[in-house]
């Protein structure tokens, strides 16, 4: 019985002062939480006491507990870790602590909060009640996958085949519960389907259009003044494979939010047999400024075949080298390149929109053009020579010339199909730049002009209306605010799918691109153990996202840099061993960029509401 009680319970060695029992992991789980927390709050507040600041602000997240909730959204005098005194005003976080804040495993936190810059936001009486619905689901929820622990414990270590059997049942029936129930349920995903594509396509064709009257001036009818039937019509995947369609719309409306493009209809329709074996065709009508898309549903009705057909093309160096994953990404990404501008069209940008910057990029694309030519040209004959030098000499070493040759060669072409014409050139080495496994430098040079002239400007990806001009800085936001959220994580996606920024910031610095990648990779791309069940990315912060753009843009002030050497130690501690909040302490004692961004920003004396 004393063996059965020990396999039901675990080591339950641990007892708390309120008489409840924990296993040893348990309770090691929670004290390493709480040691965590407290260090980065005793440092967070050691550099407000510097500051002279001593009111924080509780951050709002979706499901605080009851006993927290109260105090979310809502200004604090933090009289524990940041020295604050009582101003009559504000509660103490001493007297939140008493009533339940910061309790064991707690995952609310708190920032600084900067007078006339922050907002309270606290929860009201109706979203409380929600919260607390939510909060008891997930204790349920917790409650069976306790059971299913213990169940499966229990199988593990049952003798009898028929007890493990038993303990497996209800191992599985525990599991099976928390599925039926509300927060931790595993969700199938989605099928892939025509419609979600067309969806997905129609909405990024729409704010395209719009942004194009508003930014750029183009004299068309708003979308607010279309019927149904003509919003429908922009975008119809019908006669392509479902799940290609999909991967094509995602693809699409990801470079839409990037970049300015023409393109104002997607659909698929049968080729006549001249363009037969081409996947896909762009119409530009540049007297009006528009461009259509065109599938060949011929060749993208079946995803197998699509897939067999790019694994020829991409091995026999008809399209650029890429990874098998980004097969589906790449037609929509070629063809998205022909709607930013079109070289050969004898009517060119009508309608009264400024046109000098599509102008610009044309001579500036022609330019690498002839230089890439040249160089292959001068290549390939050199590589020839060394070929037949080397077939008649019988020389180690001329064959090793001749290799070398021929990888330089390899490094710097494209595409065979970018050889076809200057506009196949442009679109050819964007989706090289773009997608590909090892891009061209001369891919490179095409994206960079692509986005001096095309490029959305990053704020107005979160949305201009809140960018404001204030006390000598310019392009600054209440970082705090909830379209500062929204930014940081958009431009977080966006970050992960850059091609240039790593060597443009290594030319800006003077810093090593391995040290640049190796910040990107912790920050952006890597997921970390900080406390949760799970591996998880860092939060999205506008801060460091509004840095990793100055740094991009080669515009980077003092804390810009300094965020790069706290990155760098931080997971060069992290690597030692040490939890990433500990790390994150130990950092900022030596690069501080917490306070000197904090500086940054307190500069600003008004920030526009949001």
């Amino acid at each position: 019985m004393a063996t059965l009680d020990m396999r039901r319970a675990g080591l339950n060695c641990v007892e708390y002062k309120n008489g409840a029992r924990h296993t040893l992991s348990d309770y090691a789980d929670m004290a390493i939480r709480t040691a965590s927390k407290r260090a980065y709050l005793y440092g967070e507040g050691e550099k407000r006491q510097e500051w002279g600041i001593g009111t924080v602000i509780m951050v709002k997240r979706g499901n605080p507990c009851p006993k927290c909730a109260p105090f979310v959204g809502r200004v604090l005098i933090d009289d524990v870790w940041s020295g604050g005194k009582p101003d009559g005003k504000h509660k103490l976080m001493s007297d939140a602590i008493k009533a339940g804040l910061y309790h064991p495993r707690c995952k609310d936190s708190h920032t600084t909060y900067f007078e006339g810059i922050t907002e309270e936001d606290p929860y009201t009486d109706e979203e409380r009640d929600e919260l607390e619905e939510e909060y008891n689901q997930e204790q349920k929820d917790n409650y069976y996958k306790r059971k299913a622990e213990q169940e499966e414990r229990m199988g593990a270590l049952a003798l009898d085949a028929d007890n493990k059997e038993m303990h497996e049942r209800r191992s599985t029936a525990c599991a099976i519960h928390i599925d039926e129930s509300g927060s931790n349920q595993r969700v199938k995903p989605e099928e892939p389907s025509v419609e979600n594509a067309n969806n997905i396509a129609s909405e990024a064709i729409i704010e395209q259009y719009d942004h194009r009257i508003k930014d750029l001036h183009v004299n068309y009818v708003p979308s607010s003044e279309w019927t149904e039937d003509q919003k429908k019509a922009v975008a119809d995947f019908a006669g392509m494979d479902a799940k290609l369609a999909e991967a094509t719309a995602r693809q699409f409306k990801n470079l839409s939010a990037e970049y300015n493009s023409m393109c104002q209809k997607i659909d698929v329709v049968k080729f006549e047999s001249m363009m037969s074996s081409a996947p896909a065709s762009t119409s530009p009508q540049m007297h009006i400024q528009q461009a259509t898309i065109s599938f060949n549903k011929g060749i993208v009705n079946n995803y197998d075949s699509f897939m067999e057909r790019m694994r020829k093309a991409v091995s026999n160096g008809q399209f650029p080298m890429m990874p098998e994953s980004e097969y589906e990404k790449y037609v929509i990404t070629h063809e998205f390149a022909h709607t930013l501008m079109d070289f050969e069209s004898p009517l060119k940008n009508y309608v009264g929109a400024e046109t000098k910057h599509i102008r610009d990029a044309r001579k500036e694309i022609r330019n690498i053009r002839e230089e890439y030519n040249e160089r292959i040209r001068e290549l390939t004959i050199a590589q020839k020579k060394a070929e037949l030098e080397a077939l008649t000499s019988f020389n180690e070493n001329d064959w090793k010339k001749a290799g070398v040759l021929t990888e330089k060669l390899n490094e710097i072409r494209i595409s065979k199909y970018a050889d076809m014409s200057i506009d196949e050139f442009m679109a050819e080495a964007f989706t090289d730049a773009k997608i590909g496994s090892s891009p061209s430098e001369y891919s490179k040079r095409v994206l960079d002009v692509i986005e001096k002239h095309f490029k959305k400007d990053t704020l107005e990806n979160a949305g201009n209306s809140s960018k404001i001009v204030s006390g000598g800085i310019s392009g600054a936001r209440n970082p705090f605010g909830e379209k500062a959220k929204e930014h940081a994580q958009k431009y977080y996606g966006l970050v992960r799918s850059m091609k240039t920024d790593v060597a443009k910031i290594s030319k800006t610095t003077g810093m090593d691109e391995k040290d640049i990648q190796t910040v990107k990779d912790f920050i952006f791309n890597e997921k970390h153990d900080l406390g949760g069940n799970e591996l998880e990315y860092f939060e999205p912060d506008y801060m460091m996202a509004e840095s990793w753009r100055r740094l991009t843009e080669g515009k980077p002030e003092q804390h810009d840099i300094t965020m790069l050497n706290h990155e760098i130690y931080e997971r060069k501690l992290m690597l030692k061993g040490l939890t990433q909040a500990e790390a994150h302490l130990q950092a900022s004692q030596k690069y501080n960029y917490a306070r000197e961004a904090g500086e940054y920003y307190a500069k600003i004396k008004k920030y526009k509401k949001e």
